[in-house]
């Protein structure tokens, strides 16, 4: 009997530190979690505040490259050991949130791209030079996305508060042809040059 109450005051103790490390290692977790929380909320207040989502979507839309997916957004991915910054996209017709990558063509990640560019560059106090430098930003565009683009482009430079010099580079003929008609000199402080070879522009 007494070696059976032994054994049994061992196992109930044993079974007490195991409790007692379980009830520790859960507030241990509930703290990590909050924790967690509060450096997401912190990031995400980071992240918003380098990448305005609200310019973002804005001039994504004006520019419109996908019938369904109307928004944007950056999320904080934390289900792995390294969180990172991932894009999604919300369906128009149930909200339901993708992965962009996955759904558009090279053209409509194009203009993703531009649209993040272009927000973060019309941020007040983003750089010293007010100066936007876009080297062949309408590649794999159709027609009436590069028409969209321009249209913005006007919009941007028209708008009262944002004073910005925009610099375009391009091997696309019809798009520079495009550029020179939709900005015309006669009513936009614009200026064309063309290049006959490397370094040597034409009629110079």
């Amino acid at each position: 009997m007494k070696i059976e109450n032994v054994s049994l005051q061992i196992a109930r103790a044993a079974l007490k530190t195991m409790n007692d490390r379980f009830d520790k290692l859960k507030e241990i977790t509930t703290e990590l979690s909050d924790l967690k929380d509060k450096v997401k909320l912190y990031i995400d207040t980071k992240v918003n505040a380098v990448f305005n989502q609200d310019i973002i979507n804005d001039i994504y839309q004006k520019i419109d490259p996908h019938p369904e997916l109307k928004e944007i957004k950056l999320d904080l991915d934390f289900s792995q050991l390294k969180p990172k910054l991932t894009i999604k996209a919300k369906k128009f017709t149930n909200n339901v949130e993708i992965d962009p990558i996955l759904y558009l063509s090279s053209a409509q990640i194009n203009i993703l791209s531009l649209s993040i560019f272009l927000a973060k560059a019309l941020q007040k106090g983003n750089s010293v030079v007010d100066t936007i430098f876009m080297d062949d930003p309408v590649q794999y565009l159709d027609s009436i996305n590069i028409l969209s683009f321009i249209d913005l482009l006007r919009v941007m430079i028209s708008k009262d508060g944002i004073n910005r010099q925009v610099v375009i580079s391009t091997h696309d003929d019809n798009f520079f042809r495009l550029l020179k008609k939709k900005f015309d000199p006669g009513f936009y402080t614009s200026k064309f040059i063309e290049f006959e070879t490397y370094g040597k522009p034409r009629n110079a």
